[in-house]
């Protein structure tokens, strides 16, 4: 059970399925404790429905918790109720009660999800996290169940190499690679052909890339993602420092909803 939640072989079994995959790219490997003893005390194991439905109701949890700066350790102690809960073979709701004390709240949960910024090495996660908020702007603001292209990659609105506009900019924040550039707020998904013809160009040359796709593209990327359709309507003309946070906390909003508490 565990080979089949952590490895890499056979990626093929979690690849697919978001929950797996949100507990490895996180790496959140403590929460394959409970997913073990719900394959080992429930009947049928890993093809229970109670195991899916742990794994499922889990995987939102496990967002709050990392996003949020919570260490696994806080996690010993409710995952040995939880696990007395599944001997005795009690209902994964009321299993799944024991984490309400220690699951972060909307308000603070949003407020960490504005506050993210991505190293390269977090890039991931970050990708991660947008593919299922773009599934769930699709559902819920498109009612759309469309798939996202294969191809996509992160694109940052404002480029990493940003040092040949920022003497036209005025009031630059501190730290402004930091908290700007790498902030959740200043990405988006793309195809990685439209993102290399975005390159390290200004907004406004970005634009003509969103909307129209690379030179001789006949797939418009913004009628493929809905994130990046959403920030050319909202932001038609330009994207600074204070657009970033003020995308950021409209990502949180939905982050929330996305994530909901188990």
């Amino acid at each position: 059970v565990y080979k089949h939640l952590s490895s890499d072989e056979g990626q093929s079994r979690w690849e697919d399925d978001n929950p797996l995959k949100t507990f490895k790219v996180m790496n959140m490997t403590s929460i394959y404790v409970p997913l073990m003893a719900a394959a080992r005390y429930y009947p049928g194991g890993e093809n229970s429905a109670e195991f899916k439905e742990m794994k499922e109701k889990l995987a939102p949890f496990a967002v709050r918790h990392i996003v949020c700066g919570r260490t696994s350790n806080a996690l010993d102690v409710p995952f040995g109720k939880m696990i007395e809960k599944m001997k005795n073979k009690e209902s994964v709701d009321e299993v799944l009660n024991v984490l309400a004390d220690v699951t972060p709240g909307d308000d603070a949960f949003k407020e960490s999800f504005a506050d993210l910024t991505f190293d390269d090495s977090d890039e991931a996660f970050a990708t991660l996290l947008l593919v299922q908020l773009e599934e769930f702007v699709g559902r819920a603001r498109k009612k759309s169940e469309k798939q996202i292209p294969d191809d996509y990659s992160l694109e940052h609105i404002i480029p990493k190499d940003y040092s040949k506009y920022a003497d036209g900019w005025d009031n630059l924040p501190e730290n402004f690679e930091k908290e700007v550039v790498r902030s959740i707020g200043n990405l988006v998904l793309i195809g990685k052909d439209d993102n290399a013809a975005a390159g390290n160009r200004p907004y406004e040359e970005k634009l003509v890339v969103y909307r129209d796709g690379r030179s001789g593209s006949e797939v418009k990327p913004v009628k493929s993602y809905n994130l990046l359709e959403e920030l050319t309507k909202k932001y038609p003309s330009d994207f600074d420092a204070e657009s970033v946070r003020e995308r950021a906390e409209k990502l949180a909003d939905d982050a929330a909803s996305c994530w909901r508490e188990p």
